[in-house]
C-alpha cells in the first residue's frame, strides 16, 4: 500500500500514532495526498489536514494544527476545504 493511502486510512480510523509517524516522513505537512474513493473531493489532493477535518478525525486533526500545518492550502481545484 502506498503512502498516500495508508495516511488516508490512518486518518480515517484517527489512528493518532500512526498519523504521526506517516507525517514526519513527508517533506511537506501540507502536503496533497491522491486517494482514489467514491467522494470526488478526495480526487484534487487535499492536504492531510483538509481530509481529517472532511471525516471528521478530531485528534488527527488537531495533531495536524498543532504541528503546522496549513489552514489555507489549496487543492488541485484550487479549493481551501477549511474554514475555521
Amino acid at each position: 500500500m502506498d503512502k498516500d493511502n495508508q495516511l488516508f486510512l490512518a486518518i480515517s480510523s484517527d489512528n493518532i500514532s500512526e498519523v504521526m509517524q506517516l507525517i514526519s516522513g513527508l517533506d511537506d505537512i501540507d502536503s496533497g495526498i491522491k486517494i482514489h474513493s467514491g467522494s470526488t473531493i478526495l480526487h484534487s489532493k487535499p492536504s492531510p489536514l483538509s481530509i481529517s477535518c472532511f471525516l471528521g478525525a478530531i485528534e488527527s486533526f488537531n495533531f495536524l494544527l498543532n504541528s503546522g500545518a496549513s489552514i489555507e492550502h489549496e487543492d488541485l481545484r484550487k479549493i481551501i476545504h477549511l474554514q475555521i
